[in-house]
């Protein structure tokens, strides 16, 4: 027995060991592994009346144990007994029937050809004869007499039935009572005529028997008129924990309607089950076909869709668990106000939708509550879209609360008079609450969501662009000059970024950690040598070249050390993307000219290693770099120079092919040169000097002359 435990136990690491080296080696695999996951857990909750507690009982049956309501569900027995009651009080709807007078009229004459036909025929008394001729009977004399009559007085009979016939038919008549009313008219409408005698009785007759109604019942129609009047009818609920079955007391089939109705009854609810993978198909359609229209290149993000699923389903857990102590306590906004942080605010309401419909399906949670949970979201949708801090996501609440006690108010009024109950103030008290849960959950869960998917969100940024960072205290420390070029390069690209509607913050923030490559060695930049020395006057151009360009591979090593995003790496790599470094290629062939050997002299050993910039945020940090060092040299920062400068730069690099990777327009680079010259403009502004001051001015100051300073 023990061998076959560990033999067992053996083969299970084994086949794990192959599943998990199987997993990390074929993407496949591992997507197609997440996937079932997924469509297994949706699957679950949207079918979660399948797993639900069942009872088997009949009726009559006494009941062995109380069972209570486990949620909220509109009441079968009482909505189908005023529904009924609502179809009852409408009134049928007749529609005119034009073939019921043609018709009787065309018996009419049937009855008078047929008596004329037998009323000599052997064997048949005259009774008999107008039975089976006009289907009626009359008294033998009233009959005899009707058929001695001569052919003409057959033909004024005709005429005078036909008559009263046309005359009682004009008016509407339907089965029933108005039936009666309009066989009653006949005589009196034949004496109207002068009719009497034997004629008087046949035609009576003959002709109240042809009086049918000439309306008929618009079943459609009436059935449309009965589902209006039933779909008025105001919800009535059973309440969590209301007492459906009783401990002793005899099943009654209006209680297997209601144990029904909470999917408690015996038997397999397959239909349940199988709506639930219906839906979870739809929700994952939906989303596929939102990210193949709009979002395409998210579908190639495992970690990003991951991270929607995780949401998703911690959403429909938390409904299920907060729905046992009240609808209006589910966070719906939390899940909202996490999607447009983490991805985007159109995302947040695609999905806002789904998780009601989720939510609607799985808790049965009534339209009164789904007012207040949609408005709730929106409102953290929105309060999050320009977050700026953590702090923001609290201030977010009270809008998700404001949003939810609006809908509350709005879901009550459309009920009719405003019903100051218990359960109003309990439904409003519950979605001021859940504005708190709901920021509690954001400020709780975002974190380990930025963190352990990589995503960078603006109040990440925010924290990266603080100066107490530990990478840009040290530059600060390391290199003053670097730090101080790198705020203006943000300033400028910051502005830029803005004018031509890329993402501002990104753009600031990456050119903050652009140059922390050049404090492993910053005296070897111009920006910290303050006058000093210059160490690359004693080294050859190559050793300055690859001193130089080393500093983007330090500060993706940095980078790497201190775990910053990968998109802000993306700035250190990809700001000088493979340009030349012109100084140090000119003076190499300088040297060369002068006879001076040389190990490296062509143009591509004198450039950065790259990448080229490959989104529009990097590109603008590149050329903010190159311009903020440009006009820094220039002497006499006039206007027009400036302007001249900005321009010359951004040619070269265009010419240079710098910026082909990226997705900067011409007309966005025209913008980019317009916002830089403005920028500096007002960065390099004009001084004047002040005049002398004396030796001893008003309030004690040294002479300071020549001493310029700064308009502010």
């Amino acid at each position: 027995m023990t061998e076959v435990r560990e033999k067992t136990l053996r083969l299970w690491r084994e086949g794990t060991k192959r599943l998990l080296s199987r997993v990390r080696r074929n993407p496949k695999f591992r997507r197609g592994l997440v996937l079932a996951f997924f469509l297994l857990a949706f699957t679950g909750v949207f079918s979660s009346y399948f797993f639900s507690q069942r009872v088997t009982l009949q009726v009559g049956q006494i009941a062995p144990e109380t069972i209570t309501a486990s949620r909220q569900v509109l009441d079968p027995v009482v909505m189908d007994g005023l529904k009924n009651k609502a179809a009852a009080k409408v009134a049928p709807v007749y529609v005119n029937n034009p073939d019921a007078l043609p018709y009787a009229k065309s018996l009419l004459q049937q009855c008078f050809t047929g008596m004329l036909a037998m009323r000599f025929k052997s064997g048949l008394t005259a009774g008999e004869v107008v039975q089976r001729a006009c289907n009626i009977v009359v008294p033998q004399s009233v009959g005899a007499n009707i058929l001695n009559e001569s052919a003409g007085q057959f033909s004024v009979d005709m005429k005078e039935a036909n008559t009263a016939l046309t005359v009682v038919m004009q008016t509407p008549i339907r089965p029933g009572d108005s039936l009666v009313l309009a066989r009653d008219e006949v005589g009196p409408q034949l004496f109207s005529q002068g009719v009497t005698g034997d004629d008087a009785v046949f035609l009576n007759a003959l002709v109240g028997w042809l009086v049918q109604p000439n309306q008929i019942l618009d079943a459609n129609a009436t059935k449309q008129r009965q589902d209006a009047a039933m779909a008025k009818v105001p919800p009535h609920y059973l309440l969590k924990g209301q007492m459906i079955v009783q401990k002793g007391t005899k099943v009654t089939s209006d209680d297997l309607k209601r144990l029904a109705a909470l999917g408690r009854t015996s038997g397999v609810n397959l239909t349940t089950f199988v709506g639930g993978i219906l839906f979870t198909l739809v929700f994952f359609a939906t989303v596929w076909l939102y990210f193949k229209r709009f979002q395409r290149e998210a579908l190639a993000n495992d970690g990003f869709l991951v991270m929607l699923g995780l949401i998703s389903l911690l959403t429909f857990l938390l409904a299920v668990l907060l729905n046992g102590i009240s609808p209006y306590l589910v966070p719906l906004a939390a899940s909202t106000m996490l999607l447009t942080i983490l991805a985007d605010g159109r995302l947040a309401i695609l999905f806002a939708f789904l998780y009601l419909l989720g939510i609607a399906l799985t808790l049965g949670v009534p339209v009164q509550a789904l007012i207040p949970l949609a408005s709730g979201a929106l409102a953290g949708t929105f309060a999050v879209s320009k977050v700026a801090q953590r702090v923001d996501l609290m201030r977010a609440g009270l809008y998700v609360a404001g949003g939810s006690v609006l809908g509350v108010l709005s879901s009550f009024f459309l009920q009719g008079p405003f019903p100051l109950n218990a359960g109003f103030w309990q439904a409003l008290a519950w979605s001021g609450v859940n504005g708190v849960v709901s920021s509690v959950i954001t400020i709780g869960c975002l974190p380990f969501l930025e963190s352990f998917f990589g995503i960078l969100t603006p109040i990440k940024l925010l924290e990266l662009s603080n100066p107490n960072q530990p990478l840009l205290r040290e530059l600060m420390l390391k290199a003053p000059g670097s730090y101080h070029h790198s705020l203006v390069v943000a300033n400028l690209a910051e502005a830029a970024a803005e004018a031509v509607g890329a993402d501002p913050l990104l753009t600031r923030v990456g050119a903050y950690y652009h140059d922390i490559g050049k404090m492993k060695r910053p005296y070897f930049f111009i920006d910290n040598q303050f006058g000093g020395k210059n160490p690359h006057d004693k080294i050859s151009p190559a050793l300055s070249t690859l001193i130089v360009t080393s500093h983007v591979k330090d500060g993706l090593q940095m980078a790497k050390e201190h775990r910053l995003h990968a998109k802000i790496a993306d700035f250190i790599a990809e700001h000088h993307g493979t340009t030349l470094v012109r100084y140090f290629f000119s003076r190499a062939e300088e040297l060369r000219e002068k006879g001076k050997k040389l190990g490296l002299t062509r143009e591509d050993d004198f450039r950065y290693d790259g990448p080229k910039p490959k989104s529009v945020e990097a590109a603008i940090v590149m050329l903010a770099d190159s311009v903020e060092a440009a006009v820094r040299s220039i002497k006499e920062p006039m206007p027009g120079h400036v302007e001249g400068t900005v321009h010359r730069i951004l040619q070269e690099r265009l010419h240079d092919g710098q910026l082909n990777e990226s997705k900067l327009t011409l007309k966005e680079l025209d913008t980019v040169a317009r916002v830089f010259t403005h920028v500096l403009m007002g960065v390099g502004h004009q001084r004047i000097e002040y005049p002398p001051l004396s030796s001893t001015g008003t309030n004690g100051e040294s002479a300071a002359k020549g001493y310029g300073e700064r308009l502010s």
